[in-house]
């Protein structure tokens, strides 16, 4: 799988969602009232691409500017490229506020009986189809710069086979709480997802300062996006009857259609390593497909007992190489 597969995978997974969703309108079993406030309010933050969208948009906009003026990274043409991510993010942004302009002119002078989303979302389905469009494009271009970055992270992140206890290192790791077999049954063979932190030897910030789990790779079939902090991501199996939300990233992984979404203002996908080095922790979110294997389980040497026998009870379940990581206890540089 290509990075334009799991594009296409993703538009064509909104388009779907919102043919079906506007068939199910026609046929009456999916309504929200205008009245029903709360309810509402949250609907209406997925149909009109705020929030989520927007910032994923302004933030990698951002990132890929700052790329190619600091000579990090270029595209064949550097001004074309950015150029092209100018006017499409622009673009976007522009879409998102027009339908939140119509929507609150909907909420104003609607002449539906029932003034519902069903309403609202057939008035405004050429707009919608229109968004979905350019973010299309704009992820088309966003790949040409995330292609590259993935090879800069190849380069930099240490193999696991040649790591010594003492080297310099640069991993992935995905830390647990959970019992070996657990770690196998509930996120290797049932998340959609895998949350990794991008640690070093002098930086080996993870949540809840957990103390064992997995080392992976990254490469460009598996790399969602990235966060300088938490990326506060949930997956879960696409239930198509719960709405179409422009904010949801929707992929196919081992569970099948998946929708993936967020409530991080910093999310992107074309972070170089040194960018996610910082006092708190970060994430590397990867898709949990067949290109996406561990490649190592490992301890913190300060790990407790309990948890090296669980690293070595998963280290013989998957078949690993069992290594230890020194666990940095000075000041973040």
């Amino acid at each position: 799988m290509e990075i334009k597969d799991l594009i296409n995978q993703d538009i064509e997974n909104k388009k779907l969602l919102l043919f079906y969703f506007l068939e199910k309108m026609r046929e009456g079993l999916y309504e929200i009232r205008l009245n029903d406030t709360e309810k509402f309010r949250d609907e209406t933050k997925k149909f009109t691409g705020d929030y989520g969208l927007k910032n994923r948009i302004l933030t990698a906009k951002e990132n890929i500017i700052y790329l190619i003026n600091e000579k990090k990274i270029y595209g064949d043409s550097k001004n074309e490229l950015e150029s092209k991510i100018e006017d499409l993010s622009s673009k976007i942004i522009e879409l998102v506020e027009e339908i939140k302009i119509e929507f609150e002119e909907f909420r104003k002078n609607s002449e539906c009986d029932k003034p519902t989303i069903e309403c609202f979302i057939k008035k405004i389905k050429n707009k919608y189809i229109e968004l979905i469009s350019r973010y299309e494009d704009f992820l088309i271009e966003e790949a040409k710069i995330k292609e590259e970055v993935i090879k800069i992270w190849i380069k930099e992140l240490t193999d696991c086979e040649k790591y010594a206890v003492n080297d310099k290192f640069k991993f992935l790791v995905y830390t647990a709480r959970l019992n070996a077999d657990k770690v196998v049954k509930n996120v290797l063979y049932d998340n959609g997802v895998i949350h990794t932190s991008y640690i070093t030897d002098t930086h080996t910030n993870v949540y809840c300062d957990r103390e064992y789990g997995l080392v992976f790779y990254i490469n460009k079939e598996t790399l969602l996006y990235m966060c300088k902090g938490d990326a506060q991501t949930a997956d879960f199996e696409r239930v198509i009857d719960n709405g179409f939300s422009m904010n949801d990233f929707h992929c196919f992984s081992t569970k099948g259609m998946l929708s993936v979404h967020n409530s991080s203002v910093d999310l992107c996908s074309t972070y170089i390593p040194e960018q996610l080095l910082g006092e708190k922790y970060n994430e590397v979110v990867l898709i949990n497909n067949k290109y996406n294997m561990p490649k190592a389980v490992f301890v913190f040497d300060d790990a407790k007992e309990h948890w090296r026998i669980e690293a070595n009870k998963l280290k013989e379940i998957l078949g690993l190489r069992l290594i230890e990581i020194k666990r940095y206890k000075g000041k973040n540089t």
